[in-house]
């Protein structure tokens, strides 16, 4: 699940100032979609969207616009990513995460953390 914010400064400059409006865009998974949740990814893109915007909108911070965005699809059943995640061959959880600051290319980032559900 990939999000990303143009954009490289936490702090933006006034915006109403400024002749370019900025763009979130936001990659909801890929793959086979099953057509019982067509409705519910694309929901939930347009809530995570208005939600990083509004982000966006109030603080100037990219890095928290991206992130607010981020953890809604995370608590979306409809997509692959936090609680909806896709179980592994092994029946498992196994999540990653990454989030880059454009200003200075700081990572932060989870890999490999797994969660056994007990089937």
């Amino acid at each position: 699940m990939i999000s990303h914010i143009a954009g490289s400064h936490c702090h933006m400059t006034n915006m109403a100032q400024n002749t370019i409006e900025p763009v979130l865009l936001i990659h909801g998974g890929a793959g086979d979609i099953p057509e019982s949740k067509v409705q519910g990814k694309l929901d939930g893109i347009r809530k995570a969207v208005c939600l990083g915007y509004e982000k966006l909108k109030d603080t100037g911070c990219v890095l928290e616009a991206t992130q607010t965005a981020v953890e809604y699809m995370e608590e979306d059943d409809n997509f692959n990513a936090g609680r909806g995640s896709v179980l592994t061959t092994q029946g498992e959880i196994e999540m990653e995460a990454l989030i880059v600051d454009g200003r200075d290319i700081k990572v932060g980032k989870s890999t490999g953390c797994k969660k056994n559900t007990g089937t």
